[in-house]
């Protein structure tokens, strides 16, 4: 996952954890638009199957 600007989210803010294709997120994000970036960009990604 790349730096998102556009919603001043940076990678190394997220703890993300995957376990058979099931990504979970764990961060503060500093508004709805930055978790929905965080969200879709993950979700979009080759393999992932769900997102928490």
């Amino acid at each position: 996952m790349k730096d998102l600007p556009y919603v001043n989210l940076k990678v190394q803010d997220l703890d993300v954890t995957v376990e058979d294709s099931r990504v979970t997120i764990s961060a503060t994000v500093p508004n709805w638009s930055a978790w929905q970036a965080a969200y879709n960009t993950t979700m979009y990604t080759g393999g992932v199957i769900d997102v928490d």
